[in-house]
């Protein structure tokens, strides 16, 4: 009975021991997925074809690859677009990973991290200089058409060749 009691105390769950150890667990935080209901959309058409525009705001936090993601807005509209890919040429990007029910990854797609900016602006002699910025709050706004078969989106930082899990997104039909 004792042994047992004692058992039960010393059980911790994935969570518990990642906070305590400070390990990083699958890249991913201890939080649940945010959820989005899709028939709740303003416009949404579930038997049409539809894009989905999706606005969300990141907060930079300590630490340089981190940064805390929130949904900030959501409308649908009737329609498809055509597959044109951002460029992104910076060193620090966000990667967008639309998957499958069963965990595959259907598209991917990278954009320059909101939280970076790379400027160019006048000098006094009629030239251009560069200059990176790093941001404290920033949006990104990404759409795309809606795929029966895409039932999650990841976001991930990729700074410095490092990539790390920062949201999920759930799409409930």
């Amino acid at each position: 009975m004792i042994f047992h009691s004692l058992r039960k105390r010393l059980v911790l769950t994935a969570c518990q021991i990642v906070l305590l150890t400070g390990w990083v667990w699958a890249g991913a935080a201890c939080r649940s997925a945010q959820k989005l209901q899709l028939r709740k959309l303003p416009n949404y058409a579930e038997n049409q074809p539809t894009i989905l525009f999706l606005d969300f705001a990141f907060e930079s936090t300590k630490q340089p690859d981190h940064a805390k993601v929130t949904l900030a807005n959501a409308i649908a509209g009737r329609g498809e677009m055509k597959t044109i890919e951002p460029f992104s040429h910076s060193n620090r990007q966000v990667e967008t990973v639309f998957r499958n029910a069963s965990g595959a990854v259907v598209r991917s797609v990278q954009y320059d991290h909101p939280l970076y900016r790379i400027v160019e602006y006048p000098t006094e002699d009629k030239s251009f200089r560069v200059r990176g910025l790093s941001l404290s709050q920033s949006n990104l706004s990404i759409r795309f058409t809606r795929q029966p078969e895409i039932v999650s989106l990841d976001i991930y930082s990729l700074i410095d060749n490092k990539r790390r899990k920062l949201y999920t997104l759930r799409f409930i039909p």
